[in-house]
This record gives structure tokens, sequence and C-alpha cells, in this order.
């Protein structure tokens, strides 16, 4: 049975399924079917190799078992799916607090200089010396 093409079959079912475009770079989607077809191939190969459809009816895989493996890896790739857009969702909230944060840094950094061009701008007053004082004083 080829396993080889299973992963590009269920790609492009899932899409006419879906009916909307997949966020994922198509480089990288192209890389992972890539690398999950040539891991199903090494998979037949190694059955190939013990004798695989050679092997008697008990010791062989039932279509049941077959579709259980299936299905566990596409749980597996479902929460790894899932992982990644909580780690994205993590990551979007802490740069909105940075952004946050860095706000309140523009924003009092630019209060602190406007109040020193106002300083540098107002005349500075001479210091009286104390005879100038005690006459001010009477």
């Amino acid at each position: 049975m080829g396993r080889g093409l299973a992963p590009r079959r269920v790609a492009d079912r899932r899409r006419r399924v879906n009916g909307k475009k997949d966020a994922m770079d198509p480089s990288l989607k192209e890389t992972l079917l890539d690398r999950l077809s040539s891991y199903l191939d090494g998979l037949d190969a190694a059955d190939a190799e013990t004798g695989g459809p050679a092997l008697m009816a008990a010791e062989a895989p039932s279509a049941d078992e077959e579709a259980r493996d299936l299905f566990s890896v596409f749980v597996e790739l479902a929460a790894v799916r899932n992982e990644a857009r909580a780690q994205a969702r993590i990551v979007k909230e802490a740069l909105d607090q940075f952004r946050a944060v860095f706000e309140t840094l523009q924003s009092s950094n630019a209060v602190l200089e406007r109040e020193l061009k106002e300083a540098r701008a107002r005349p500075r007053a001479v210091p009286l010396g104390p005879a100038a004082a005690a006459h001010r004083h009477h």
C-alpha cells in the first residue's frame, strides 16, 4: 500500500472542505509534507524488508489498528497545531504589553524633554549677595 501520497491527498481534501487558504508558509508546508512522505515511505521500505505484506494474518496490523495509528498521528498533529497557536497568542500578548510599556516610556521621555527645554529657556535668577538681600528686606 503506497502511503507516500496519503499526506498530499489529505491536505488536498482538507483544502476543498475548508474552502479557505491556509496561513502556513507554502515552502514550510511543502517541506513538512515531504518529510512526512519520506517517513511514510521509510515505513513502507521497512515493511518490505521485514516481509510486511507477506506476514501472517495474525502478525499483520488490521485495518482498525492502522486507522487508530493514523488517528493518533492526526491527534498529535492537532495538538502541535493548538500548541503553536497558544504560543503565538502568548507572544502576541507579550508584544502588546511591550508596546504599551514602550509608549509609556516615549510619552514620559517627551514630557521630560519638554520640561528640560522650558527650564533652559527660563532666565536664570541671579543670586543676590548678602548686601542686596539685606537691602531688599528693608
